[in-house]
């Protein structure tokens, strides 16, 4: 598992789908689900983070308009 911040969205998202795939098909023993799910829930905060951003700038847009 990585410990460093994703660089983009889209690197949190593949990596949140990897953690899910790695998770349904049983690649990740019993020791590694809580790494797994504490990995996911940080990039689950990281692309919410980003997505509240991208909101925050449209509104913004939209009250200058």
């Amino acid at each position: 598992m990585k410990k460093e911040t994703p660089k983009s969205y889209q690197e949190a998202l593949e990596e949140l789908q990897g953690i899910k795939a790695s998770l349904e098909s049983g690649d990740i023993g019993i020791d590694g689900i809580q790494v797994a799910i504490s990995r996911a829930g940080f990039l689950l905060d990281f692309c919410k983070s980003k997505l509240r951003n991208v909101q925050e700038s449209i509104e913004k847009m939209s009250e200058e308009s």
